[in-house]
């Protein structure tokens, strides 16, 4: 079989002015050419440079197409939008050879080219949908994770607040469950029987003496005790024995004791008048003891059951029990962390004071030897200042306690704190210390240390308003020390 020339065939090879196609179908014993090829006359064959697919050049300015057939081949790979072989047909001059720069090769593509194009394509995209995918993914995990954690947390909060008023209700259930034993036990209890009072040459009749001048505008004492209706002067209510005091407040206990029991089955305004009468009175003959230094000291470091001395003080516990029976509020705690560091401020400041005048009268002592008339009044005059330097301090103190019982406590506090504390008396200090403890406010040291730079003047004055306000009025309710918010 051999070549055969025949019409325009777009898919032959141009050979010069002819196109050479191959025709598989052809018959030579029954068809000849048109026209008869001189096979030695044609050029060299064309040398295919590069490999793979699309364009590539060709030697000797030939340009080779691959026949197709429809609907078997895909397009053609890298095919520009004119080629020059299509230029040079169209054009006048088709029958020029074409040129050297537009020389190329177009291979089709093979379907299993273009299947891999196709697939590469759509396995790119499927890998960034994936990924895309994968991120959203990760960013919906991410805030589940988020409000998880946060529902957690938010649940955890909750239930810890729960807790701890769950705890608090049970520490204020157990605190009135001792407040009703104790109760119980003062309507059974008979007070110990009294003894005289103190006269004038009892030791302790100057400290009473010294503090009169601070305390003469106070009103006299009205005991209100059925079977002991009576009125008491200071000066009698300072100097009465352990036993008298322990037989007066042990009485007053069983009264308020009972008042509470009452207040607790049904709510009465004639019982609960009776109970802050009670109460105030209570306190008042409480207050008066502080006139005379031995007497309190006697008082507080005993029981008063027995009217029999202690050796150990109430500890932390004690006092811990006592502020779960106040349950106060927080404006109250607030005031008292501040007169408590008022109390001591100003006692740091008093206590500078005397070991100036200690300080100055070891100095005049040493230059007057010669001098014994000014040495005395010197001496004098220095000793003046120092006994009412401490009747000053002492009077700080029962100022502290007035505010806190007349003032930042309601009676209704007082009678519980009264009778929860019983056969004991609670020493303010020692109460406002523990609960600066427990709400972690500065230590003594702490306010001590800085008392110098601030000594608290301002406030000291108006603190001296505040109570004063109390000896012409009474208040059964909390009145506030600062202008809370």
């Amino acid at each position: 079989m051999c070549p055969v020339l025949y019409g325009p065939n777009p898919d032959a090879v141009n050979y010069g002015n002819a196109e050479l196609a191959w025709d598989p179908t052809h018959n030579s014993s029954t068809a000849e050419p048109t026209e008869a090829i001189d096979w030695f006359a044609l050029p060299p064959t064309p040398t295919l440079l590069g490999s793979g697919l699309g364009a590539a050049f060709l030697q000797d300015d030939i340009s080779v197409q691959s026949p197709r057939q429809p609907n078997q081949l895909g397009p053609s790979c890298n095919t520009p939008a004119s080629s020059p072989l299509e230029d040079a047909r169209s054009g006048p001059d088709s029958q020029a050879p074409a040129t050297a720069s537009s020389t190329y090769l177009d291979l089709p593509c093979t379907s299993e080219d273009g299947t891999r194009h196709q697939n590469s394509t759509q396995s790119r995209y499927t890998t960034e949908r994936k990924l895309a995918q994968n991120r959203e993914a990760q960013r919906r995990f991410r805030q589940r994770h988020k409000a998880r954690s946060h529902g957690v947390e938010a649940q955890l909060a909750a239930t810890t607040a729960q807790l701890e008023e769950l705890r608090s209700r049970q520490q204020q259930l157990e605190a009135r469950n001792v407040l009703l034993e104790k109760i119980s036990y003062l309507s059974r209890k008979t007070p110990p029987a009294g003894h005289a009072a103190l006269d004038e040459g009892h030791p302790d009749h100057g400290a009473y003496s010294a503090a009169q001048p601070f305390v003469q505008h106070l009103p006299i004492l009205t005991i209100s005790l059925p079977g002991q209706q009576r009125t008491m002067s200071l000066q009698e209510a300072s100097q009465l024995s352990l036993q008298q005091f322990s037989s007066l407040y042990t009485d007053y206990n069983c009264e308020i004791g009972a008042c509470l029991l009452q207040l607790k089955e049904r709510q009465d305004s004639a019982v609960q008048a009776r109970m802050q009468v009670l109460t105030l009175e209570a306190l008042s003959l409480s207050g008066r003891t502080m006139l005379n230094p031995a007497n309190h000291r006697a008082i507080v470091n005993s029981r008063l059951d027995d009217a029999t001395p202690v050796a150990q003080k109430p500890g932390k516990a004690f006092y811990q029990g006592l502020l779960m029976v106040l349950n106060l509020s927080q404006a109250q705690v607030q005031d008292l962390l501040f007169l408590r560091r008022l109390n001591l401020t100003r006692r740091c400041t008093l206590s500078t004071e005397r070991k100036a005048l200690l300080h100055q009268m070891a100095a005049s002592e040493a230059e007057a030897l010669d001098h014994r008339s000014d040495n005395l009044q010197a001496v004098s005059l220095m000793a003046t200042q120092l006994q009412k330097n401490a009747a000053e301090d002492q009077q700080v103190y029962y100022k502290l306690a007035r505010a806190l019982y007349r003032g930042v406590l309601s009676s209704q506090q007082l009678s519980e704190a009264m009778v929860r504390a019983y056969p004991y008396v609670a020493v303010v200090e020692t109460l406002l210390d523990t609960l600066a403890d427990d709400m972690g406010a500065p230590s003594k040291d702490q306010i001590v240390a800085a008392a110098p730079m601030s000594p608290m003047t301002a406030e000291w004055e108006v603190f001296v308003q505040y109570v004063a306000k109390f000896d012409s009025g009474t208040w059964y309710e909390y009145v506030p020390v600062l202008r809370h918010q």
